[in-house]
């Protein structure tokens, strides 16, 4: 749990696909949006300071309800490399629904639509027992919260050891950000309240989450 902030963004950034999904998945207010915009940001920082152009887009639940307009919207601003956030997705793309199936399939063809090799696709859930399959086999998956009762749907993400002891800094340390990260072939629990965190957002903030989006076109 002592690994910095900036060792961990770096170590996910060189040990994933350049194409890539990470899935955030936990209770509300359990720092899911606060992780999203802290490695989003990084990893914006990251490829600029190496002369890349980067697109960067959040999109709510109400967004993803047009997925044609979507998919043209992200064509249309693709960059060198692009950072895509799916908020709030939990009971959105539940079950085997034809949009569900549309949006996957969106998904499964970014580097096409984006013309790019570098695509990193951000998924947020509240529920992890809602998120789909798809969503949960991502390259990273980030766990923010845990009971005792989602152990038994969670280890086929986690090793049992790992899912354990994270139930058990939750129980210790209720109202601090430990995360539970898997990528690679990395299990790490992160205490992240040791480093200068920015406070949970409020509503009206995650309403505007970044304020590059305002000029999406979205209304």
């Amino acid at each position: 749990m002592g690994i910095s902030i900036k060792t961990l963004f770096n170590e996910i950034l060189e040990s994933i696909p350049s194409t890539s999904t990470i899935s955030i998945i936990g209770r509300m207010r359990s720092g899911k949006t606060t992780f999203a915009r802290l490695l989003s940001d990084y990893i914006e920082e990251y490829y600029k300071n190496q002369g890349f152009t980067v697109f960067y887009s959040v999109f709510t639940p109400s967004m993803i309800d047009n997925l044609a307009f979507i998919e043209q919207y992200i064509a249309d601003n693709s960059q060198d490399v692009n950072i895509l956030i799916f908020d709030d997705l939990s009971f959105k793309l539940t079950g085997n629904t034809r949009h569900a199936r549309e949006f996957f399939n969106m998904i499964t063809r970014i580097a096409h639509i984006t013309q790019s090799d570098y695509n990193v696709v951000f998924f947020i859930g509240h529920y992890s027992k809602a998120i789909s399959p798809f969503l949960r086999a991502s390259n990273v998956v980030v766990l923010t919260s845990i009971t005792h009762p989602e152990i038994v749907s969670l280890k086929e993400l986690f090793t049992l050891s790992s899912l354990y002891d994270f139930l058990y800094y939750h129980e210790i340390y209720p109202r601090r950000y430990i995360f539970l990260i898997r990528y690679h072939v990395f299990e790490r629990i992160i205490d992240f309240t040791i480093e200068s965190l920015a406070k949970p957002l409020t509503k009206r903030e995650k309403l505007s989450l970044d304020t590059k989006t305002e000029t999406s076109g979205f209304r």
